[in-house]
């Protein structure tokens, strides 16, 4: 699939998460009981890889949420402080930026909570 070699490996389920534990459909824990030479560094490598996305897509959803409260406060500061106004274009303009890519965060973040 898209180039990357594929992983086979046998194991079971060790563990099953219940909702209330994940705040999301439950999910599960595999442990692997077997697995061909090699595909255990591919495997290690892929979730590196995934778990480092999965950091970066929450530091920017926390940072485009800062984003939106200061859009909110800057309208109270607006009120009083009549050079304000351009903080406030420039932070909805970066807004409305970041609406519409935000679904590639929530993808990133999806994809490692359905590992």
């Amino acid at each position: 699939s898209q180039g990357q070699d594929v992983i086979l490996a046998e194991g079971r389920v060790a563990r099953i998460a219940r909702r209330s534990e994940v705040g999301y459909y439950p999910g599960m824990g595999i442990e692997v009981t077997s697995m061909r030479r090699g595909d255990g560094k591919k495997l290690r490598e892929f979730l590196k890889n995934k778990f480092c996305n999965y950091r970066h897509a929450l530091e920017l959803k926390k940072m485009y949420l800062e984003l939106k409260g200061m859009a909110g406060r800057l309208y109270d500061i607006e009120q009083s402080y009549e050079h304000a106004e351009h903080f406030k274009k420039v932070i909805e303009s970066s807004i409305a930026e970041i609406d519409h890519i935000a679904h590639i965060l929530d993808r990133e973040v999806w994809e490692v909570k359905t590992l």
